[in-house]
């Protein structure tokens, strides 16, 4: 579940100056609230962004830039890990504030406030959680049994099929209600930062869905031509043409382009992301083996923080192109789940990715027999 979670602090869209517009949001809590496991995020229209939590007498002050129609905040509790304890609101304008007001600490704390130039997605998306309840609260319940602290068994694969199919469930009433309501500015942005990003979900089900159910004010808007640049992304497959995207090699600031007289291995990893350190022993033994010949390989990091990243290349010795901090990359190849990669010929095509292939070994031997096919 944590996983499925981990998407609303994922970072897929790009930093623009686009339409930019101030925000400051002042919280407080009661003073007698530990607020020492609050965390607080936001998705801007343009990237998510987790929030240093540093409270001062229970009081902080959350402030950016964003892009879309409102601020997308989110405020939860990491010590309880649980479903009900995620609490979402709207921010209209530069400045706002949510004054929480529970002073029991053994209810929610985070389902009674005072708001100014805020709105609780919880009144707001009203009518959509009443056409959802049923698979929702099956969701809750599955979720807060089997996921919370206080479960001891084991997860196992049986247990995660249900719960996958709970959750699907629940995707497709969203579906429906979407579908229903593309008209209301609540459903296109639901869609596009609970869906959107969703693997579960074939793509171009989801892609679908953006062109035909939503009018053309909210696809051609800042947040809709992002929306729809990554759900693009998420539709390549083999032989399509991939992106045509510019993007700067970490070290040397050499322009790097997917069209040229080589093949491209595309390579999205992470310094934190085990699977991708599994698989380094076999992208080099391939690289060594085809470097003289026609392979570039560039690897796109998902870290966020510099200094991780530059270990690990120097850790693994990792001497190959590096791209860093550039999440349009990311977002126009509809990145999710890493590692992820792409073959890319040397006219543009791709030849080879590894989700369509299922190549999932660390042995990569469906590349590994491509790149014999084609090299």
């Amino acid at each position: 579940m944590k996983n499925i979670l981990k998407y609303l602090l994922l970072i897929f869209f790009p930093l623009s100056i686009q339409a930019q517009k101030p925000f400051l949001v002042r919280i407080q809590f009661p003073k007698n609230i530990n607020v020492e496991n609050i965390r607080i995020g936001y998705e801007n229209g343009n990237e998510r962004i987790s929030f240093p939590t540093k409270f001062i007498d229970n009081k902080i002050t959350v402030s950016g830039t964003y892009y879309s129609k409102y601020l997308t905040l989110w405020i939860y509790d990491d010590l309880k890990d649980s479903y009900v304890n995620w609490t979402y609101f709207w921010i209209d304008g530069s400045k706002a504030s949510i004054s929480f007001t529970t002073t029991d600490t053994s209810q929610n704390i985070l389902k009674k406030f005072i708001l100014k130039n805020a709105f609780s997605l919880d009144i707001v998306g009203k009518k959509h959680n009443s056409f959802v309840r049923t698979e929702l609260e099956q969701y809750k319940n599955f979720y807060e049994k089997y996921f919370s602290p206080n479960y001891k068994g084991k997860y196992t694969d049986s247990l995660n099929k249900v719960f996958n199919g709970i959750f699907l469930n629940l995707c497709l009433k969203d579906i429906s209600f979407i579908k229903a309501n593309g008209n209301q500015y609540y459903a296109f942005d639901y869609f596009r930062r609970n869906l959107a990003p969703l693997r579960e979900i074939n793509p171009d089900t989801l892609l679908s869905i953006f062109n035909t159910s939503f009018p053309k004010s909210y696809k051609e808007s800042f947040e809709g031509k992002e929306t729809e640049i990554f759900l693009k992304g998420k539709v390549l497959k083999k032989n399509a043409i991939a992106p045509i995207i510019k993007a700067a090699d970490y070290y040397s600031k050499e322009e790097l382009s997917l069209i040229n007289k080589k093949y491209t291995l595309l390579v999205f990893w992470a310094s934190w992301c085990k699977p991708c350190i599994a698989e380094i022993p076999k992208i080099k033994e391939l690289h060594k083996f085809y470097q003289t010949d026609n392979l570039k390989i560039i690897y796109v990091t998902l870290d966020e923080d510099s200094t991780k990243f530059l270990q690990a290349v120097k850790k693994y010795d990792l001497s190959w192109n590096h791209v860093y901090g550039d999440k349009k990359f990311i977002k126009s190849f509809g990145v999710l789940g890493i590692p992820q990669i792409f073959l890319i010929d040397s006219l543009g095509k791709i030849a080879y990715s590894r989700e369509e292939e299922k190549d999932f070994k660390s042995e990569l031997p469906i590349l590994e027999a491509i790149l014999e096919e084609k090299l």
